[in-house]
């Protein structure tokens, strides 16, 4: 039987299905039919798709007001009301700061 081998790293398709683990990111090019059907039967997927952090009510308040701030904003701007673009800008900085300090941007 043929054995596929990554030309990169050198791990056999065999070794692959004894371990469990690909030898390097090439491997995943050179076994990817086998590697997919292998992960898939395992994790019953092929793509992550992650998970969203829990947020406080507070986090959540906070990022809504920033989406708030920024789409008022942009409607100050085609109003042309420039002063009023000038004040939403100086609190979406302070906002931001907030934000930053709590790991949400």
């Amino acid at each position: 039987m043929y054995d596929k081998i990554c030309p990169v790293c050198g791990m056999r398709l065999s070794q692959f299905y004894k371990i469990g683990t690909l030898g390097c990111p090439d491997c995943y090019r050179a076994f990817k039919q086998e590697a997919g059907l292998a992960i898939r039967k395992i994790q019953h997927a092929t793509k992550h798709k992650g998970k969203t952090p829990k947020l406080s009510s507070s986090d959540k308040e906070l990022l809504a007001t920033y989406r708030a701030l920024l789409a008022e904003k942009e409607q100050a701007g085609l109003d042309g009301k420039f002063t009023r673009m000038a004040e939403l800008s100086s609190q979406i900085a302070e906002l931001v700061a907030v934000l930053k300090e709590r790991g949400l941007m």
